[in-house]
């Protein structure tokens, strides 16, 4: 059987990126576009110039490259399908590259290819996580091929993905820089020009997320330093945040597996470094931006493949300890992440075939299939909710809490804090003055008909909707959608008389 794989592995690699894509395909098809996904292309296409999506990047905390290739491929092809097609693209393209190119064993390439990482994160959620991993396998062929100025660039890119990305790239550049002392490499391209093209890319990426007065995010340079101190030093002794995604709720466990895998690359001490100290800056952040300790990690398990990628390629001669620990990580540490990850995988997509993660879709599809409400002015409150809406219609959605037009809100002061039903309804009654169209409410908090309430709106910082019993005689109900998995997805939905 060992015999037959061997003889037949790129027959096999092409059988499995088929089995990929096909189930890829099938629950890319079934997955409801979440707010933050469709929230990406809103931004991107909302803007007829590269300055004006430049400027309107502030404060959104996500650096330009996503909304280039989104804005780039919308160009071509209109329609907000896009979205998923340019996330299918680049997934597929990362799994490719994974199969074909990175060290590692067959067993492990596979199911690291159908794990929550590569599949699901990657390729059917669409966000901008699946461009760095794509870029960290091109920087490996590149890297491998002694092509160090696409390589470089492909850096420069990375550090425009995401902030996992950039450091990833600060630390991928420190790994070049090592190993063209070793090799006793000495140009100016190397050594300056290669390392002052990453450092331009981190500061543009600074330049370009940096929050200004209006943001409701406090600016990092606004941190207490000795938090910020404590943060780091017990990053480096306790690194228990890196995996929290793939191992909630015990840090201790965290922790002993990246012990594990520092020791398990220890035959090669500048790799073991370089690995380690990504694991510190990594929690640092994760312990900074609890954001961070999501999704954004599986940027780091990719890179970790390209450090393994390199291992497996070392001619270090190690002593017992080191071989011992290298066969600890090949044949029980890194197939039992890799099984756990593919199991996650299953659970994702299973959920997302047969769950209503979001009533997104069924909401659009009954405004776009009802002939009185398919150019309605759609107000919603909370506002935010709506963003994955603008996927499955093409009417216009107005913000009352910015007294403007748009798909997506403003995580500013810009979104005003208090709003009440009565300043919806005129603005309402001012739209169809203009237009003359039906003005819909949709509301994602419940409201209970006929009293006086004021609701706390679930946000980052307290936000309150005031509506008065007097207000319902010019809201009739017209449907409710319920059964959402994420609560804040249902929504009940009313035309403004």
């Amino acid at each position: 059987m060992k015999d037959f794989i061997e003889n037949n592995k790129q027959s096999i690699k092409w059988l499995v990126l088929i089995l990929w894509s096909c189930l890829s395909i099938y629950t890319a098809f079934h997955h409801e576009i979440w707010r933050d996904e469709m929230r990406a292309l809103s931004l991107a296409i909302q803007h007829s110039t590269l300055t004006q999506l430049y400027h309107n990047l502030t404060n959104e905390g996500h650096p330009i490259l996503w909304y280039l290739i989104l804005k780039g491929f919308y160009s071509f092809y209109s329609d907000t399908v896009i979205l998923k097609l340019v996330s299918f693209i680049i997934g597929f393209s990362s799994v490719a590259l994974f199969l074909f190119h990175i060290r590692v064993s067959l067993p492990i390439a596979i199911l690291f290819c159908f794990s929550n990482i590569m599949m699901w994160e990657n390729t059917i959620s669409c966000r901008n996580y699946g461009i760095a991993a794509l870029l960290i396998m091109l920087f490996s062929i590149f890297y491998d091929r002694h092509k160090y100025f696409l390589a470089s660039l492909m850096l420069v890119l990375l550090a425009q993905s995401n902030l996992i990305g950039l450091l990833v790239a600060m630390m991928l550049m420190g790994y070049m820089q090592i190993r063209f002392y070793q090799n006793r490499i000495f140009t100016i391209l190397g050594s300056m020009v290669y390392p002052l093209m990453v450092l331009f890319s981190m500061w543009f990426f600074y330049i370009t997320t940096k929050p200004n007065e209006l943001s409701l995010v406090v600016p990092f340079s606004e941190k207490n330093l000795a938090t910020l101190l404590n943060h780091f030093v017990q990053s480096i002794f306790y690194p228990s945040k890196v995996l929290h995604p793939f191992i909630p709720d015990l840090p201790i466990v965290s922790a002993l597996i990246i012990y594990m895998l520092t020791f398990y690359f220890s035959k090669d001490k500048w790799l073991a470094f370089i690995f380690y100290m990504s694991v510190v800056l990594l929690n640092f952040l994760c312990l900074e931006f609890n954001m961070i300790s999501t999704r954004h990690t599986g940027v780091f398990l990719v890179f970790l493949f390209f450090l393994i990628h390199q291992y497996n390629d070392s001619q270090i001669e190690g002593n017992r300890l080191t071989e011992w620990a290298f066969k600890l990580g090949k044949n029980i540490l890194l197939p039992l992440m890799c099984i756990s990850l593919f199991i996650s995988n299953l659970i994702f997509c299973y959920r997302d075939v047969t769950t209503k993660m979001s009533n997104s879709k069924e909401l659009g599809e009954f405004i776009s299939s009802h002939p009185r409400y398919k150019d309605a002015i759609i107000i919603g409150e909370s506002d935010y909710t709506l963003e994955g809406i603008p996927y499955y219609v093409r009417n216009k959605f107005y913000i009352p809490r910015e007294k403007r037009f748009g798909n997506y809100t403003h995580f500013t002061r810009e979104n005003a804090r208090e709003i009440s039903m009565s300043e919806i309804i005129k603005n309402c009654d001012s739209l169809t003055s203009i237009d003359g169209k039906i003005c819909l409410f949709v509301a994602s908090q419940p409201i209970a008909f006929g009293i006086d309430q004021k609701i706390k709106i679930p946000y980052y910082v307290e936000k309150y909707f005031t509506i008065r019993k007097e207000d319902f005689y010019r809201l009739r109900k017209i449907a409710e959608f319920k059964d959402a998995y994420y609560k804040d997805e249902n929504f009940t939905l009313y035309e403004i008389q």
